[in-house]
């Protein structure tokens, strides 16, 4: 029954509420223990069951995916929105890394796919992969929103931050951080709206809006702000429609392609 109501209520409704209990320092974790813990089956789940044949390495708490014969030594961090199975990303980093042998990715892995209920994983999971030295960190919807909480703990960590329908808040302002942050949308995203992305734009450095990956130069302390035209907020992924989500204009592997450009043309700065 309670899943059932979960299952009613809208994703931005589930996230403002978890994201509020991890700023109120995780105070109602334990009466809400058994039902977060119920919450994986409400996941949305790859449309695909192919493995990615840039998959080299499968842990407990992560995947990483590169495509030469030796491990890059740079890594893209990648942290999944709520309710969302990694996996669902495979399908485009398997394409970006496939198209640049010198970066890696880590796909990072929760309980109940839910990374605001265990921020700290991203640098445990940063220690377990030491052979990496340089780190650009991100993630889609509220994966973002943690990516962005863990760069305001670690400041001098991470190169570079990527949001994909997502944003910073107030309890985690970047607008004084010195790096740089690609902040890439849809135009028909309607969990994480224009509006609230412009209306969160105060917590991360100035800002400017590029339409093509010439536009990214090296600039820290700078948020570069990209529109996909027809784009939605599930387009991020391959998983299919999400509720409460406009109805894109593009199909999502032509939103992934313009995404994985804009995020090769960024790391390609940044390192």
């Amino acid at each position: 029954m309670i899943l059932s109501i979960f299952k009613c209520l809208h994703w931005m409704t589930i996230e403002k509420i978890l994201y509020n209990v991890y700023i109120r320092r995780m105070k109602y974790m334990v009466p809400l223990f058994l039902l977060l813990s119920g919450l994986s089956s409400c996941s949305y789940l790859p449309d695909e069951d192919d493995i990615a044949s840039t998959l080299k390495a499968e842990r407990a708490d992560y995947a990483l995916y590169y495509s030469g014969v030796s491990q890059p030594g740079k890594a893209f961090l990648m942290v999944p929105g709520g309710l969302v199975d990694p996996y669902v990303y495979a399908c485009w980093i398997d394409r970006l890394v496939s198209a640049d042998s010198t970066i890696a990715v880590v796909l990072v892995k929760y309980p109940s796919n839910l990374a605001i209920l265990n921020i700290g994983k991203v640098m445990q999971v940063v220690e377990k992969t030491q052979d990496i030295q340089r780190w650009v960190i991100g993630g889609h919807s509220l994966g973002g929103t943690v990516a962005a909480t863990v760069v305001n703990d670690h400041r001098n960590g991470f190169d570079g931050l990527i949001l994909m329908g997502s944003w910073s808040r107030e309890a985690t302002d970047l607008s004084d951080w010195e790096g740089s942050v690609l902040s890439i949308y849809g135009s028909e995203d309607l969990v994480a709206s224009e509006d609230e992305i412009t209306r969160n734009s105060a917590y991360l450095p100035e800002g400017i809006q590029i339409s093509t990956p010439n536009d990214i130069s090296f600039a820290p302390g700078q948020t570069f702000y990209y529109e996909i035209d027809g784009g939605n907020h599930s387009g991020f992924g391959c998983y299919g429609p999400q509720d409460g989500d406009g109805e894109a204009l593009i199909s999502s592997e032509e939103q992934q392609e313009l995404m994985i450009a804009m995020i090769r043309s960024y790391l390609d700065v940044i390192w």
